[in-house]
């Protein structure tokens, strides 16, 4: 990791964690604070700091993956007004929740969670992969069964596993890949592919350290 980066995620979660600002440490939704020298606290900030800039690289690699500079992400804000998020959970239409279901647990190896039954009728499941969350709902077709969804959108999971078995497995239980895995010049691998309503997932692996 450059120097210059380095230096930059430290200050950012410095500020968070109360340490340089002059502010009272950040209050937290479960009550507790984040307090210079809460190590456990300090490593979250830090895996979620290296999880956006991994994001925001990939996202921006797709059309020109050989630019070297498109990982650097922008400074961040520094008004107090600004939005500070733990987490980032999203929730997916499916015109066929069933078939949906189907695939994100045989192709991405999804686990269920949760089913949401309405007068005996299935009509959302909750499904994690790890500390991924996700909500499918089915469609009532309001808005037309043939929408085309999915534009501009682009969901990342981040794993520690190895991607290119996760990518045979999703070959082998019937998913197409958008792409195959591939190594990107900032240190992750990823591919992509499309969920049946077109809603596009990349699969990247953390951050390798440079050599």
């Amino acid at each position: 990791m450059p120097a210059q980066q380095y230096h930059r995620r430290q200050e950012e979660i410095n500020s968070a964690m109360g340490a340089t600002t002059g502010r009272p440490p950040t209050a937290l939704a479960d009550g507790g604070t984040l307090r210079d020298g809460d190590s456990a606290r300090r490593r979250y900030i830090w895996r979620s700091v290296t999880a956006r800039d991994t994001a925001f690289a990939a996202s921006s690699a797709f059309d020109d993956p050989t630019k070297e500079d498109m990982h650097q992400p922008s400074a961040p804000a520094s008004s107090g007004d600004s939005l500070s998020g733990i987490s980032l959970q999203a929730s997916v239409t499916a015109k066929d929740l069933q078939a949906s279901l189907t695939w994100y647990t045989q192709v991405l190896g999804f686990d269920i969670d949760q089913k949401f039954e309405r007068e005996g009728v299935l009509r959302a499941v909750r499904i994690r992969a790890g500390s991924v969350a996700l909500l499918l709902n089915q469609d009532d077709g309001k808005q037309g069964w043939e929408r085309v969804k999915g534009q501009g959108l682009n969901l990342m999971i981040t794993t520690a596993q190895n991607i290119d078995d996760i990518a045979s497995r999703a070959k082998a239980n019937g998913g197409t890949l958008e792409s195959e895995p591939a190594d990107m010049p900032w240190g992750a691998r990823f591919f992509r592919l499309k969920d049946p309503d077109g809603i596009l997932y990349t699969i990247s692996s953390e951050r390798r350290a440079p050599a």
